[in-house]
């Protein structure tokens, strides 16, 4: 039951329905079952999520972005995507928080979440934390497109922090 209802992308009713199947029969093949139906809907919540943040949509953005993330948490670009989000509504907790999220899963390819935390950390004047960060950014990527900006926030902060 649990396939047909996927098959028709019924994929709320093919979860209950895994589930069930299940708990019944503690089969692994159920479980990968169940994590291949999260990741189409977190995929297609993901594209939707995009699509309204595209729109300046933010909060409804950030509502399907929690829900990506709910259902695939080691999902960098979606935690990613979720900061930005945050950030342009001026929730800069949560943007941070998202951020570090987004490199503590791939911090090879998060770097750009590294800047923008760096920043928000150093409007909260958290600068040694900001100048740690940057540093880090740098290191992992001395010719990205921020690093120009990084080096000199960085020596900036430098510049009145040790006198």
């Amino acid at each position: 039951l649990a396939v047909a209802y996927q098959a028709l992308n019924d994929y709320d009713n093919s979860i209950i329905n895994y589930k069930k199947a299940y708990a019944i029969n503690p089969d692994p093949n159920y479980q990968s079952a169940i994590k291949s139906v999260e990741v189409a809907v977190a995929n297609k919540l993901l594209a939707l999520a995009i699509e309204e943040q595209g729109k300046a949509e933010n909060d409804a953005a950030i509502k399907n972005y929690n829900k990506v993330v709910e259902l695939v948490p080691e999902n960098a670009n979606a935690w990613y995507n979720l900061g930005t989000a945050y950030q342009a509504v001026g929730k800069d907790y949560k943007a941070l928080d998202a951020y570090k999220e987004a490199y503590r899963i791939d911090p090879d390819n998060q770097t750009e979440a590294m800047f923008f935390a760096a920043l928000i950390l150093e409007d909260q004047r958290k600068l040694v934390e900001a100048i740690d960060l940057y540093d880090k950014y740098l290191t992992i990527t001395p010719n990205g497109d921020y690093a120009g900006e990084a080096k000199d926030r960085q020596e900036y902060i430098k510049s009145f922090l040790w006198r």
